[in-house]
């Protein structure tokens, strides 16, 4: 069937499944596995935007496709999708290397189509990114339904792309090639990439002109970044139920899944803004990130209203827990009490999962409470030593999040997931360590309550480009090792995770972060078997998956240190069954769910009632 236009998600390493490299614990506290396959949330978005302004959408998970059939050919499937257009997201700088494959793969199989890029990660390397010769446009920002709209109406039209907000785009013209000329003498070609000055990923919200491309012929012109829009009422209207009508009628269950393993454990997030009011020192969403490089100075939020309706067009067709993304204190307490006033008066049964970025007053939990029976509560402290947590950009005590704790779990919450991170300013081997040891004194201080689930995990594999340690890395002490995409690409080719980590602190080298990541995460799955909040069979998982990993690292480091690593058939076997081993932590995060997880008669429905 022919569309106008195809979002693929890649992969985050391409050819995943020849390649043999030891991934780690870099998405054990995510659904999704460690080739990423999650794609982003603007992708249903995006579809949605553009259906209803006439235009054919169809979304393809390549990476579930890749991941639920080992002989599947992502190229075959390629060549047989009909398009002028063709969407990759870099959204996540973990999908750089399957990002740039892809778009290599479309173009050799339609070399008339354009391939157009986006996302957070697109958007802060898009100077770098158009460069490559696969990449035709770069569309920057958080919000790119409209500029998205704009463009495909200049190539339906064949009118000038100029006129397309927040869109990188080579210049082809004549005109442009005459300009180009004309400065340099009518004999001499256009420079070379290295011949020019090497520009500044991120954007500054003012720049606005031409850089040229990597094979001298054309120049590229950045638009205008005038489309933030702080009012986002027209977008994410009606993405989810698009997004089930578009199943059935592409007949592609895996082509749309959030992740592979969506149909077992239905989980499904709702967005409540766009930007961020934090400056956690170590995320590339942060507020500083979104105004450093998206132009973006005011965080935009939805309605509680359109919160809601996404909660309900998720009701209708799965029982599986609904992911409240974002803390809904964010643009004031009034927000967060008529969000659980609505979901109250709605009577949400699916089990909600709600974040907190800080300690929370007593009477808001108990609001949660009944607005959310047996809600789960998510909050990262980063560290138990308040001086880290503040170096990190989190400013509370110990104090205050034990009292919330313990104000939740009164209130009648049926889980609550605390979140620690290794890797943070001021941090050392030692004091990652007293954090296991607090998880102790937590896990005793409200002893009996399984409800509550401790978690660590790396800083991994990236520090975000764009936060405040990337950007000021002297500032809060760390060390950043690649600095281009193409240098975070090759990265992810390295035979083991440590490889690819991009930063170094001046409290702890790679080396240091990795042995003691695996130390923390064995202490601390021994730590909740002792205490019972997991069960023997998932901690016996968890050890055996982390000694495995820990000691095939080791051997892998020796062999590099000896100049004699080399992949072979049988290490590529040995790791594959390390990485595909069971994730004690992903078992611990999944909430139960009964029998009947998705209700496909009601999709059936909402396909066509077009409801």
């Amino acid at each position: 069937m022919s569309v106008d236009l195809v979002l693929l998600h890649p992969p985050s390493v391409y050819d995943f499944r020849q390649k043999t490299i030891l991934h780690g614990p870099v998405s054990d506290l995510v659904p999704s596995t460690n080739v990423f396959e999650m794609y982003p949330i603007g992708f249903a978005s995006i579809a949605e935007y553009l259906e209803r302004a006439g235009y054919r959408v169809r979304v393809v998970n390549l990476a579930v496709h890749m991941l639920n059939d080992r002989k599947f050919d992502a190229e075959k499937m390629i060549r047989r999708l009909k398009a002028p257009v063709f969407g990759i997201d870099l959204h996540w700088l973990v999908s750089a290397h399957g990002a740039i494959e892809v778009a290599k793969i479309v173009k050799r199989c339609h070399p008339d189509a354009k391939v157009v890029m986006g996302g957070l990660s697109a958007t802060y390397f898009h100077r770098e990114l158009i460069r490559y010769p696969e990449v035709d446009f770069v569309v920057r920002g958080d919000s790119t339904e409209e500029p998205v709209r704009r463009l495909m109406d200049c190539l339906k039209k064949r009118s000038p792309l100029d006129t397309a907000p927040n869109l990188v785009w080579k210049d082809d013209s004549a005109a442009a090639k005459k300009s180009c000329h004309s400065e340099l003498g009518s004999e001499s070609p256009c420079p070379s990439v290295k011949e020019m000055p090497r520009p500044r990923s991120g954007h500054d919200g003012r720049e606005d002109f031409p850089v040229e491309s990597n094979d001298g012929r054309d120049e590229v012109r950045e638009n205008p970044f005038s489309h933030v829009p702080v009012d986002l009422g027209d977008v994410m209207v009606d993405h989810l139920s698009n997004a089930v009508r578009s199943v059935i009628r592409y007949r592609d269950f895996a082509g749309y899944a959030p992740f592979k393993d969506w149909a077992r454990y239905p989980i499904t997030a709702v967005p409540t803004c766009r930007g961020c009011t934090r400056n956690c020192v170590f995320c590339g969403g942060s507020a500083s990130a979104y105004k450093g490089f998206c132009g973006r100075d005011k965080t935009a939020f939805r309605s509680p209203q359109a919160v809601v309706h996404d909660v309900e067009q998720i009701r209708r067709f799965s029982r599986g827990p609904i992911f409240i993304l974002g803390d809904l204190r964010q643009p004031g307490e009034e927000y967060a009490r008529e969000v659980l006033r609505l979901f109250q008066e709605q009577r949400v049964k699916n089990q909600v999962i709600l974040e907190l970025f800080s300690p929370a007053p007593t009477e808001l939990l108990r609001q949660m409470s009944r607005a959310c029976p047996n809600f789960c509560l998510e909050i990262s402290p980063e560290s138990h030593d308040p001086e880290i947590r503040k170096a990190a950009g989190k400013h509370y005590s110990n104090h205050d999040l034990e009292r919330t704790l313990g104000d939740a779990l009164d209130a009648g919450c049926g889980r609550l997931d605390i979140f620690f991170i290794i890797g943070l300013p001021k941090q050392t081997p030692r004091s990652v360590m007293d954090t296991i040891e607090y998880c102790d004194s937590l896990l005793q201080k409200f002893k009996g309550a399984k409800r509550l689930s401790l978690f660590i995990g790396p800083l991994a594999p990236f520090l975000d480009p764009g936060s405040l340690g990337f950007e000021q890395p002297e500032r809060h002490g760390y060390r950043i090792l690649f600095r281009t995409l193409e240098e975070h690409r090759q990265a992810l080719l390295a035979p083991s995770w440590k490889y690819t980590l991009n930063y170094e602190t001046e409290w702890m080298t790679r080396d240091q972060i990795v042995e003691t990541t695996y130390d923390a995460i064995l202490c601390l799955n021994r730590l909740k078997a002792m205490h019972g909040t997991i069960s023997a069979r998932i901690a016996e998982a968890g050890e055996h998956r982390i000694k495995a990993a820990w000691a095939m690292m080791r051997e892998i480091d020796d062999a590099m240190a000896s100049g004699k690593y080399r992949e072979s058939p049988q290490l590529k076997a040995r790791i594959d069954r390390i990485n595909a081993a069971p994730v004690a932590d992903k078992l611990h995060l999944e909430l139960p769910l009964g029998l009947v997880k998705l209700r496909y008669l009601r999709s059936l429905w909402s396909w066509a009632t077009g409801r």
